[in-house]
């Protein structure tokens, strides 16, 4: 991005002497910035000297003294066919988990305290913009929400990339990480993670499952929390000073957590003390304390699962052109099942296919049943 500047800066008299235009260094700024953030399948400089030309073009015919802001705005638009959203990316981003995550009004709220302070500028320049230690049960919107914070704080479904940790449990997956060593074989390429970060220096890095990892993995992302880069097995370093990285993880989350009551639902046992207590005895010190934040995610109580139920059965039987008699009563029915309680959204939506199946055969053998009589 540095050298893409210098290569504008470079040639932007020619450009201003060609259109009769005034560019600012700032303008140039703007251009690599929001090439980085919205254009991921074009590579740089081509790209921004692209915008640069088209924008002055049309600024130009516009008979503009200068080039601005909004000139490079329309040109990215319309070129690349992304939104560029400018304001409160905090807010925005609240607006989108509020109408996604039920029951986890507690954890929306920090994460979207923790954005603001990213927004403000408040954060080490020499480290990630921010990492978060995203912990709770399965199916309650963790992945979902690293999603929506890449959506709408990066503004594009392409800068984020997540890593099953389950799958560097070795100490010889720390290669996935920084590559091969020379001479053996794989040398040549860079890891998934490598090649993502330099096509997507802006961008949102899950961890999944991070509670899996080998410890010789983590310390590799125990220096990317400390100093914002690693270096990969050819010594060339990998920046993350513009990344979000979010850990998910379901520690202290297990079968043994479900206990049921009298009515044969689960009993919300699980405080943030126990969890606490077990993240803290699973990971190292030195690695809690280069977090930001812990975010806790609640298990989802009856009323949760029986609204997410009703909004599945409602989607499903939609995209099938069905309509159910009772959508109240079997959303009750499908949230009391021990497979929603478990695991969450997921296995509320695999019981509200299989619902929406059985009523739809049903019908049809009531037809067959009908006409035969």
């Amino acid at each position: 991005m540095t050298q893409t500047l210098q290569i504008l800066q470079g040639i932007k008299s020619q450009f201003e002497t060609f259109h009769h235009l005034t560019i600012s260094d700032e303008i140039l700024k703007k251009i690599v910035n929001y090439c980085d953030l919205y254009v991921c399948d074009r590579y740089f400089p081509d790209k921004a000297i692209d915008v640069l030309d088209i924008a002055s073009v049309r600024a130009k015919n516009k008979k503009q003294m200068q080039l601005e802001e909004k000139n490079i705005i329309d040109v990215i638009e319309d070129l690349f066919k992304v939104k560029i959203e400018k304001g409160n990316k905090a807010q925005a981003l609240k607006k989108s988990l509020n109408q996604i995550l039920i029951g986890q009004n507690q954890a929306i709220n920090t994460i979207i305290e923790q954005i603001s302070y990213i927004e403000m500028g408040i954060n080490d320049e020499n480290r990630p913009l921010g990492v978060f230690l995203f912990v709770g049960p399965t199916g309650v919107g963790k992945t979902e929400t690293a999603k929506q914070i890449a959506l709408n704080y990066f503004g594009n479904k392409e800068k984020y990339i997540k890593l099953d940790m389950s799958e560097y449990s070795e100490p010889s997956s720390v290669t996935k990480l920084i590559g091969s060593p020379p001479g053996y074989v794989g040398y040549e390429r860079q890891s998934l993670l490598v090649d993502h970060i330099r096509k997507n220096p802006h961008s949102v890095v899950v961890l999944d499952e991070v509670e899996k990892a080998h410890r010789d993995v983590l310390d590799i992302f125990l220096s990317v929390f400390d100093e914002g880069y690693f270096y990969e097995s050819s010594k060339k370093r990998v920046d993350f000073k513009n990344t979000i990285i979010i850990m998910t993880s379901n520690l202290g989350f297990n079968e043994k957590m479900f206990h049921k009551n009298k009515i044969g639902y689960v009993d919300n046992q699980v405080t943030q003390d126990d969890i606490q207590s077990v993240v803290g005895n699973h990971f190292r010190p030195e690695f809690l304390n280069r977090i930001d934040c812990v975010v806790y995610f609640n298990l989802l109580d009856l009323n949760t699962c029986t609204q997410l139920a009703k909004d599945y059965l409602q989607e499903y039987a939609k995209k099938a052109h069905y309509e159910f008699s009772s959508l109240d009563e079997l959303a009750k029915e499908i949230a009391s099942q021990q497979e929603g309680k478990q695991y969450g959204a997921r296995g509320l939506k695999r019981l509200a296919k299989k619902m929406l199946i059985s009523k739809i055969k049903e019908t049809e053998a009531n037809k067959i049943k009908s006409k035969s009589v």
